[in-house]
Parts: C-alpha cells; sequence; structure tokens
C-alpha cells in the first residue's frame, strides 16, 4: 500500500460496483483501450511544484524540502487514518494546486483524448465535446526502503466503469526511485511491463479492466504520483 488523499475508504470503494449503472450511449472505441505515454511541458504545468508546497503545509503528514524525493513521511502515517484525513484535506483546500491541475486536465489531457477520438471517428476535432474527470486527482505517496506495494488488481473491483481512462502523472525522478506503476497490455494477458513514465510524462491507460500494481520502493528516495480518470 502507499499513502494517498482520498475521498471515500476502500470498502466504500467495493460497494460501487452494485451501484446503478450509468446510461451508456457509446462504448469506449478500442484505439482509446491501448497504452499510451503522453509528453508535456513541464515549465508550463508545475504540478511538481504545486505539490511541494501543498505538502510543506501538513507538516504531521512528514517534511519536504526543495524536492519531492527527499520527503520524509512521519513513521506512523502509514496506519493513520487521521494522517490520510489530513492529506485529503489539504488537497481540497490548495486551489493554487487544484488551479494548475485543471488547467492541466483542459490543456493537455482533454486534447490529448479527443485526438485520439477523432483519429478513430468517434467525433470530429471541431465539434465540442463534453468530458468529465476526477477532481481532485488522487495524491499518493510511497516512501523507501519498504516492502510496502500496491497490489494487483483492475479498477472495475472498485466500481470504475468501462468508459473510463486513467492518467497516471509521476511527480518524481524514476531514476531515483527505480518505482513505477506496472500495468498489462490488455485484460488477463498477464504481460506486466513498467510504464516508463518520468517528469514530464504521463501514462494512459485504461485501467478499468487492465490490471496494474506498484512493487516495492527498495530506494531510500520517496515516489510521489498523480492519478485520475
Amino acid at each position: 500500500m502507499v499513502v494517498r488523499s482520498s475521498l471515500h475508504r476502500t470498502k466504500y470503494s467495493r460497494g460501487r460496483p452494485n451501484a446503478k449503472k450509468p446510461d451508456v450511449q457509446r462504448e469506449l472505441p478500442p484505439e482509446l483501450r491501448t497504452q499510451q505515454l503522453l509528453t508535456f511541458d513541464q515549465a508550463n504545468y508545475d504540478l511538481r511544484g504545486r505539490v511541494c508546497e501543498l505538502l510543506s503545509k501538513v507538516p504531521s503528514v512528514g517534511a519536504t524540502g526543495d524536492r519531492l524525493e527527499d520527503f520524509a513521511m512521519a513513521p506512523d502515517a502509514w496506519a493513520s487514518k487521521d494522517l490520510q484525513c489530513k492529506l485529503t484535506e489539504a488537497v481540497l483546500g490548495d486551489d493554487a494546486f487544484l488551479d494548475e491541475y485543471d488547467r492541466f486536465v483542459r490543456e493537455v489531457c482533454v486534447v490529448h483524448v479527443k485526438k485520439r477520438l477523432a483519429a478513430c471517428g468517434f467525433c470530429e476535432l471541431e465539434v465540442p465535446l463534453k468530458f468529465y474527470y476526477q477532481r481532485p486527482p488522487t495524491l499518493r505517496l510511497q516512501p523507501g526502503p519498504s516492502e510496502r506495494h500496491v497490489a494487483r488488481h483492475d479498477d472495475a473491483k472498485y466500481g470504475h466503469q468501462a468508459g473510463e481512462v486513467n492518467f497516471w502523472l509521476p511527480l518524481t525522478s524514476l531514476a531515483e526511485t527505480r518505482t513505477t506503476l506496472w500495468v498489462e497490455s490488455a485484460p488477463g494477458a498477464d504481460d506486466f511491463k513498467p510504464l516508463e513514465a518520468d517528469l514530464g510524462r504521463c501514462g494512459v491507460f485504461h485501467g478499468t479492466y487492465c490490471r496494474h500494481y506498484v512493487p516495492p520502493n527498495a530506494s531510500s528516495k520517496t515516489r510521489v504520483s498523480l492519478d485520475f480518470r
């Protein structure tokens, strides 16, 4: 497991598969169910800097300096629901971070998805199309060295819809943490490979049915990431 900001608990999530399903007008095209790496200009979207500032406002969770890799998490943060709530509240209350995130989604992620939809004939680029996205995103902290990890799973287990596309955005250096997300290429393929996403790149995949996991962080650094749909 990792420490994360979250508006709900796992017990609640596991109950969502029994909830009423949305009225699906059109299925997600197969072209959007494949893995991709999205590249963006970090200088224009400083989510790494915003998260560093955000964490400095919640010292009970841990101590941070100028680099997220050096974030030192409080020893009891793993098991503390109170600290997870404090992290969630910090994310919800940080307007500067949320504004940067909203701009990143609108100007980078939505543009990427719409171009892929247009390329497969699902829509036209010039015609307005409404998108829904997760707000706030989930912030995850995985300090090392540790044996804690995220087990293999697909998001359908937690009630996520077939029409969702997952975005996984690392905010720390892959060269330093040596820890990343592993994803299978198709549901049940069992051919897990690491997403080679580093700073300035975002992994895009169909996590509703493609299983994924994060192995233990064996480094002395902290892995930090955002994920959303």
